[in-house]
């Protein structure tokens, strides 16, 4: 199956169609057996730092040229490995401030706009066993939440959520 033919039938998952055809195919070059080094040191200077994971992996293509010297591919791979290091630890904490946010939010929507959800006693119900803002009870509590506001949800994030309330 050709690349552009994959992402126009995935359209509805990219908000910017053109930035990803744009990242795929310079992922393509990047990651292709015939890249050479100076082509990926080239694409990574020219890569511009709003595109934080292109860039990343691009540094782990440069890592993987066969004529990159060990200490140059060691530090791609130091690069990529602290970039998301950061980055799970920031997204670790956010996640949990709006852990908290959301459990909040709708403790008060249940207290204040009752009348607006689908049978809002087996949603107060329900809520009132999710007192801790856990990842697991908060993606529970959306769930609920969109069932009780009729808010549609793709299979797929139906099932992502689902498997997170399992956890």
């Amino acid at each position: 199956m050709e690349l552009s033919t994959l992402v126009q039938q995935c359209e509805y998952d990219f908000v910017d169609l053109q930035y990803w055809v744009r990242s795929l195919r310079e992922l393509h070059i990047a990651f292709s057996p015939l890249a050479i080094r100076e082509t990926v040191s080239e694409q990574i200077r020219n890569c511009p730092a709003s595109e934080f994971e292109l860039l990343l992996l691009l540094h782990l293509a440069f890592s993987h040229m066969q004529n990159v010297t060990l200490t140059e591919a060691c530090g791609a791979q130091i690069i990529v490995f602290e970039a998301l290091l950061r980055l799970l630890s920031s997204a670790k904490h956010m996640a949990e401030e709006i852990a908290i946010y959301v459990l909040r939010y709708w403790q008060d929507v249940a207290t204040t706009q009752a009348f607006a959800l689908r049978n809002p006693q087996a949603f107060r119900r329900s809520l009132s066993v999710l007192q801790q803002p856990t990842f697991s009870s908060i993606a529970k509590l959306l769930l609920l939440a969109a069932h009780a506001t009729e808010t549609h949800l793709s299979e797929s994030l139906r099932q992502n959520l689902a498997n997170v309330a399992q956890a």
